[in-house]
């Protein structure tokens, strides 16, 4: 399986890992398919502007011109099917038809997805929650400065919102729900895995959370932990720092998936969503059952991995800004937290 996750080599990789080797898969957008057709162009009562509908494999998009619509159908079906292949090997075809919709901007987007925490750039909504009750659906929007060009999507659109939200999509679809009706996942792991299906690595994310993590204390038993408080969070409640919440989601996930192969992380999904505990779920798959310091233990490594991820991103950065390549002038464009 390939991983979602980011690997760190020894010092003689280090200049090549900040350019390429920070590792997720990378496909290129798929060709349209045969089957990809335009099948109507609509205009909603609320917005005076056409809405173009473009129907392919596995998505119905609905844009507000259809080369937008083009763009998204294309990239929705090459991330489903990169998510697939890499986490749920053969399952692409289980999503049989789900709901696209790209809003002009951002007002519309909150008339229509009204659920949608501040913020947020996209919204998954299974079909139970949709008010026709009949497929799943995915709200996202133009960005401000794309105003100008209508007919370009940015790149934060279609290599991070979009398959974020493809993932959460193959993730309810492949348990037929994303937990336990009565445990409901930690959402540092919904949030933290689908960050990790994001085409591209965000270093700022893993930064914060070193640096973040660099403030506690190593842990030792009946104190608190920082995994246990990161478990326990919600991400958009007032007590929670939603930033620091996303990094070190983030951050614990690709730790996680690097100590897990393909079966044991099938098997470890399926453990939460029977209802499982993380700290069982995690001992069994990795057969360390009754270990009564298991989390105590995963919480100091995942807290030692973060901080040498985050020291060797920022030496990276500040060895990069020293020497920049030929016929480049390298400067950092802010000063990333201090590890």
């Amino acid at each position: 399986m390939k991983k979602f996750v980011i690997t760190i080599g020894l010092i003689g990789a280090l200049t090549a890992w900040a350019s390429a080797t920070v590792s997720k898969s990378k496909i290129s957008p798929v060709p349209s398919t045969p089957d990809e057709k335009i099948v109507s162009i609509t205009t909603p009562q609320n917005n005076s502007s056409q809405q173009f509908k473009i129907q392919s494999h596995h998505f119905t998009v609905i844009a507000p011109n259809i080369i937008l619509a083009k763009q998204v159908a294309d990239e929705a079906e090459a991330s489903l099917q990169r998510i697939c292949d890499e986490l749920f090997p053969g399952k692409a075809d289980m999503i049989l038809q789900a709901e696209i919709n790209l809003w002009a901007n951002e007002k519309l987007y909150r008339i229509h997805a009204p659920q949608a925490p501040l913020n947020s750039g996209g919204l998954f909504t299974p079909s139970k929650g949709n008010p026709d009750n009949q497929r799943h659906r995915i709200d996202l929007y133009l960005m401000t400065n794309q105003v100008s060009d209508p007919n370009v999507l940015t790149e934060k659109i279609l290599t991070n919102i979009l398959p974020h939200e493809i993932f959460h999509l193959v993730l309810w679809e492949y348990f037929q729900t994303s937990s336990a009706p009565d445990k409901p996942w930690p959402a540092a792991i919904h949030e933290g895995l689908a960050m990790l299906a994001e085409k591209t690595v965000d270093k700022t994310r893993l930064l914060l959370a070193g640096a973040s993590l660099a403030c506690e204390p190593n842990q030792s038993p009946g104190n608190d932990l920082p995994l246990e408080r990161l478990l326990l969070a919600k991400p958009f409640d007032k007590s929670t720092n939603a930033a620091v919440f996303y990094a070190q989601s983030y951050s614990f996930a690709g730790f996680l998936l690097d100590k897990l192969n393909s079966l044991q992380y099938i098997n470890f999904l399926a453990q939460l969503h029977s209802g499982q505990d993380i700290n069982h779920a995690l001992q069994d798959v990795l057969d360390q059952k009754d270990d009564p310091a298991f989390m105590v233990k995963l919480s100091n490594d995942w807290q030692k991995h973060a901080i040498l991820q985050a020291q060797i991103i920022r030496a990276l950065q500040l060895y990069e800004n020293d020497n920049p390549l030929p016929g480049q002038n390298l400067t950092l464009k802010q000063n990333p937290p201090k590890i």
